[in-house]
């Protein structure tokens, strides 16, 4: 909310949000409800975004020894829970089941790139940078993370018009 301030984002104005919404901070889905009231939010996956969506179904489920006994499944759920994933899931459960629905509907829609235009320049928007880049390499050969989140780390966003920077 101090980073929205410090933008003072218009209407007019799109905001891209390049991942790892979830799983940051105390309040990681109270923060995801508020972009998904926002009109003028792109979301664009990070890894956490990914890493959710394989198990918050599951989440709303009934456990049964079937689920249980799904590996792939518990595998994903404990990677998530190392990367963070308690404070996401905490809130995802306190919420009804429809809006848990809207939650993960929304990140669903989450694009994995976004290609911008802004102050005369062109932009491809991902949550990680693309390290070695060639344009022979696919798209999918990319890793999806930039590692940005230190105890002591600010969030940072960036004017595509102007190039001026506003940090929190």
């Amino acid at each position: 909310m101090d980073l929205l301030e410090k933008i003072r984002l218009k209407d007019s104005d799109t905001l891209y949000i390049l991942g790892d919404v979830l799983d940051r901070g105390a309040h990681p889905i109270r923060v995801l409800l508020k972009l998904m009231e926002m009109p003028n939010v792109v979301l664009i996956a990070g890894n956490h975004e990914i890493m959710a969506l394989e198990c918050l179904d599951f989440l709303r489920k009934e456990i049964m020894e079937a689920s249980l006994a799904d590996d792939e499944l518990l595998e994903n759920l404990i990677l998530w829970e190392i990367n963070g994933a308690r404070t996401t899931m905490n809130e995802f459960r306190a919420l009804d089941p429809d809006l848990q629905e809207d939650v993960i509907d929304y990140l669903k829609d989450a694009l994995l790139y976004q290609e911008a235009e802004a102050g005369g320049k062109r932009y491809l928007l991902v949550h990680a940078g693309l390290g070695n880049f060639s344009e022979k390499k696919k798209f999918a050969d990319y890793t999806i993370d930039c590692s940005a989140c230190h105890e002591n780390g600010r969030l940072a966003a960036i004017c595509l018009d102007t190039g001026r920077e506003f940090y929190s």
